[in-house]
């Protein structure tokens, strides 16, 4: 598997969706700015998903703004619509996501036990709706 990891600001809040038995899912947007001495280049938009306990523990502690650190896989899926034309979505599927503590302070306020769906991930992703 090969994992990268982005950093940057949720460009909106989290948006929780449910897919195939009552499965429950995440989808956010990270926003990272170039930023070379006082001149700012380019903002990049990369979409990110995310499944499981990670989702509901982002829906809780993170929002829009929030400086934030994501790893995960590289994830490319393409289809055919309903008018026969092929669609293509590209995103990161989120495996650790936290606040960035370079840029925000934060305190635990207790711990999660592992997510039990870890290894569903892979899977999962190919029932997503687009």
């Amino acid at each position: 598997m090969n994992t990268i990891t982005i950093t940057g600001n949720l460009g909106r809040s989290p948006v929780q969706f449910t897919y195939g038995e009552n499965k429950f899912a995440v989808r956010l947007v990270v926003a990272n700015t170039e930023d070379r001495g006082e001149k700012r280049e380019r903002t990049s938009f990369v979409p990110v998903i995310a499944f499981g306990s990670l989702a509901q523990n982002i829906l809780t502690a993170l929002e829009k703004g929030d400086p934030v650190v994501v790893t995960g896989e590289w994830s490319v899926r393409s289809w055919k619509n309903d008018k026969d034309e092929w669609q293509e979505r590209q995103q990161l599927v989120a495996q650790d996501i936290g606040l960035n503590l370079r840029f925000a302070r934060v305190k635990a306020t207790g711990s999660a036990e592992a997510d039990p769906d870890a290894e569903q991930v892979a899977v999962l992703q190919d029932a997503l709706p687009a």
